[in-house]
């Protein structure tokens, strides 16, 4: 349905990645109905200085 690879599907499931391209995350919402925010979460470094 979204011509994403079985290979990403799995990465993105298994929390694999660091990365995702915005074509990607617009596939998987239009196939499953949700926003963004519906199963991305900001988590930030906790080496990062303010």
């Amino acid at each position: 349905m979204t011509d994403i690879s079985k290979s990403t599907l799995h990465r993105i499931y298994n929390d694999e990645t660091t990365r995702i391209e915005f074509d990607t995350l617009s596939k998987l919402c239009q196939v499953l109905k949700i926003t963004p925010g519906d199963i991305l979460k900001y988590v930030p470094d906790e080496n990062e200085e303010n």
